[in-house]
């Protein structure tokens, strides 16, 4: 029974509701919300969820594809803690939380369960499904678990490849946009392969350019019709990602200065196929992140090349002082050469194929760590 409690608590669900679940003294309310940046929406509905549900003694709040800001996380623990009475409060989702900020403001402590996102490019096939002879016959790199196998392809031969670097951003997420400025202003976006934003989604890019660079936006290198296909855009490498040297990443998290219900991005490390992608294409990452992503990724087994990098950016939480860092690591890498970059690239070789490894191992650790977490908060309940 506690495996099928676990199995439900962690199921997905693709719009705002609840279910309740009995389990031993535990009467357990899970409330779904796929969509955290549209809470200013949502509030009403999930506040009436818990009083409505007051009469449980657990409550989880889970989303399957984004993450809660830490205030969105205050807001919601404020009314389900003091307004509603529930004591045993647990947050699913696919954010790393290192701030004491969801604990400091009430008297009992309020948990957090990180899952991932990134098995949307490191591929899972249920371990009774898979077919040993795919490995063989494509060369795939894979880890197989009791459950499930991870596997990844083999990346492009980088004697084939012709492009220093890439940065594609899909939504215009303020920090993308900006980032992309900067890339601009520099002249850099000559060098490779620039994308932010696409023609079919408006957007007001003067409210968000700050160095006036607006007419450039929406600067669009891949087709309408993959952009607005989630699964292709985020599960596979387009031939942009394969060709390049060099990542630049904006994640979908970087702190914003700006209202807590802004939807210009959460201010939790949130890792996603963006991060896994300059991995597994074996490129040399700079990624746009909250304070500490790089301190995490490090901490989970990828070699960020700091003999090569500087990515003392990573100790900032001003998104501006960030932007100006990375873009210079850009401007210094692409003092080389393409041929110098591919040399690079062969010197680093073995590090490059070990950071590939490591996608893999980083997801199955994610999904198993849920399992022995969730297991773990059940244990330890008190009511």
């Amino acid at each position: 029974m506690a495996a099928e409690l676990i199995n439900f608590l962690k199921t997905p669900s693709t719009s705002l509701g609840f279910e309740r679940v009995a389990f031993n003294n535990l009467n357990i309310l899970k409330i779904n919300v796929p969509d955290p940046y549209n809470l200013e929406n949502d509030l009403p509905t999930i506040y009436s969820i818990l009083k409505s549900n007051n009469e449980c003694n657990v409550v989880v709040f889970s989303s399957s594809t984004e993450v809660f800001n830490y205030e969105y996380m205050k807001i919601i623990t404020h009314n389900a803690y003091y307004v509603n009475n529930f004591k045993n409060i647990l947050f699913f989702d696919n954010g790393f939380n290192e701030s004491p900020i969801i604990t400091e403001w009430i008297p009992e402590n309020v948990h957090h369960i990180e899952n991932t996102v990134t098995g949307l490019i490191v591929r899972t096939v249920n371990r009774q499904d898979y077919d040993a002879d795919e490995d063989i016959i494509n060369g795939k790199d894979k880890v197989i678990g009791p459950e499930q196998v991870y596997f990844i392809d083999h990346m492009k031969n980088v004697d084939d490849r012709n492009t220093k670097f890439v940065c594609l951003n899909k939504a215009p997420r303020k920090h993308r946009v900006r980032l992309v400025e900067e890339i601009i202003i520099r002249n850099l976006h000559e060098k490779g392969t620039v994308s932010c934003g696409y023609d079919s989604i408006d957007v007001d890019y003067s409210k968000i350019c700050i160095q006036k660079m607006q007419h450039h936006f929406p600067l669009q290198v891949e087709t309408t019709k993959r952009i607005t296909n989630d699964n292709d855009v985020n599960q596979t490498l387009s031939n942009f990602n394969e060709d390049s040297l060099i990542t630049v990443v904006a994640e979908t998290s970087c702190e914003q200065n700006d209202h807590p219900l802004d939807r210009g991005g959460p201010d939790k490390i949130f890792i996603t196929e963006k991060t896994l992608k300059a991995f597994i294409t074996g490129t040399f990452p700079l990624i746009l992140a909250p304070k500490h992503a790089i301190r995490h990724l490090r901490n989970r087994g990828f070699d960020m090349f700091d003999d090569l990098i500087d990515h003392s950016y990573d100790n900032y939480s001003d998104q501006s002082v960030k932007i100006k860092l990375i873009v210079d690591q850009l401007e210094k890498l692409l003092e080389y050469s393409l041929q110098d970059l591919k040399n690079l690239h062969k010197k680093y070789i073995d590090r490059i194929n070990a950071n590939r490894h490591n996608c893999i191992h980083y997801c199955k650790d994610i999904e198993d760590g849920v399992q022995i977490k969730f297991k773990n908060y059940l244990d330890n309940i008190k009511v």
